[in-house]
């Protein structure tokens, strides 16, 4: 069996990362945002204030916060579900490991 994992070209990470997300967003030419996280996160308005000011410049923005510690196939399917209904052409995850794990692409 043989499959191609591809890893994102671009990795921002630490303090201020977050005002480079929207010109990468604009760079790769993505529509349409899906943020992966967890529950925690979302409540603490981390995620709405990334995902605002995405909204603001035209883009459409679904969250899936429904991320377990360590997701179990079905947490990953929920999610994969809500990302094809979406139509999603750029996944974010926010958060840890678990966030990380859930946005690599399933082996074809």
């Amino acid at each position: 069996m043989s499959y191609q994992f591809n890893t994102p070209q671009t990795i921002i990470h630490g303090a201020g990362a977050s005002r480079e997300l929207l010109p990468q967003l604009a760079r790769i030419g993505a529509r349409r945002v899906f943020f992966v996280t967890d529950s925690y996160l979302e409540q603490t308005g981390l995620v709405q204030a990334l995902a605002e000011p995405l909204r603001q410049a035209g883009l459409a923005v679904a969250v899936f916060s429904a991320v377990q510690p360590d997701p179990t196939e079905q947490n990953v399917l929920d999610g994969l579900a809500e990302l094809i209904d979406h139509e999603a052409d750029v996944v974010v995850a926010v958060g840890g490991a678990a966030r990380w794990m859930r946005q690599k692409p399933w082996p074809s």
